[in-house]
């Protein structure tokens, strides 16, 4: 995570269960405390459904889901089976794809 402009920039939050989703949210919050944000942002693959648990507890935290004009762009050079391969489900994306910055 990093801040620039009054903005914390999560780049990247996985979790394996709902309870550790939120200790780590809270836990994150809390440090935060001391902060003058305006506002705290993450960046993830809303298709991918393994985020499910990660997006339900941004929305618990009162999170605004928005969509994202940044784009994926995939070239293949030898996988075989490209319709897995171009499903953007299959994809893990988060803000270090894009070195954190957004």
């Amino acid at each position: 995570m990093y801040i620039r402009n009054f903005i914390g920039y999560i780049t990247d939050f996985t979790c394996e269960t709902t309870d550790a989703g939120r200790f780590l949210l809270q836990y994150l919050l809390n440090k935060l405390k001391s902060k003058k944000l305006a506002y705290l942002n993450y960046f993830g693959n809303i298709e991918n459904p393994l985020l499910n648990r990660v997006f339900d507890i941004f929305r618990e935290y009162r999170a605004y889901i928005s969509d994202s004009d940044q784009y994926f762009v995939l070239r293949n050079i030898s996988y075989p089976d490209e319709k897995l391969l171009f499903d953007i489900k299959n994809w893990y994306l988060n803000a270090l794809w894009s070195e954190g910055y957004i």
